[in-house]
């Protein structure tokens, strides 16, 4: 490449290309159409744990961390993750202005995607909602079963699992909700 200094001159540069990865900025919509206030996404691919949080500020823009730098840095990082894990799990978590009756945290919606790249496109799909639930809840050492986080109102293409909505998962890995009364 080319490039024409302030004298006139020609002075050639190591030529670089960026490449356009499709399929990441549809994933940033959809963490951004789910952040009300605030929102903090955790995106996990082999060992590693990356946690960033975005900000509504006003209707139509979202706020990716602290620092006008950081939307640019938090975009290569999960490029890089992609790269290298070929899949990563995402977790979504929204917070809302109501607060848990009795214990005063603000409820979240928890949502789980994966996402893995195809090519040069970055594809993802929203897990269904036995699946988050039971990703939230298992100790990852043990393999047993936690209590979930009373404020958390896991969501999912196929429903919700709440405290707040009075639903109860019956037994992990089954289709089973009951009401409570």
């Amino acid at each position: 490449m080319k490039m024409r200094s302030g004298k006139g001159k020609d002075k050639g540069l190591e030529e670089f290309k960026v490449k356009q990865i499709y399929g990441l900025e549809d994933l940033l919509e959809e963490f951004e159409k789910y952040c009300y206030t605030k929102a903090i996404v955790t995106i996990s691919g082999g060992n590693e744990v990356f946690a960033f949080d975005l900000s509504r500020v006003g209707i139509e823009k979202v706020k990716y961390g602290y620092a006008p730098y950081h939307e640019a840095f938090i975009k290569a990082r999960i490029l890089r993750m992609l790269s290298d894990y070929g899949s990563v799990g995402i977790i979504v978590r929204s917070f809302l202005k109501e607060k848990h009756e009795e214990t005063g945290y603000p409820y979240k919606e928890l949502r789980g995607y994966i996402a893995k790249m195809e090519g040069e496109r970055i594809v993802f799909k929203l897990l269904p909602v036995e699946e988050l639930y039971r990703a939230c809840n298992t100790d990852t050492m043990t393999g047993k079963e936690i209590p979930p986080e009373r404020e958390a109102v896991y969501c999912g293409p196929d429903g919700i699992i709440s405290e707040r909505a009075r639903i109860k998962f019956i037994e992990p890995g089954s289709r089973g909700f009951e009401v409570k009364d």
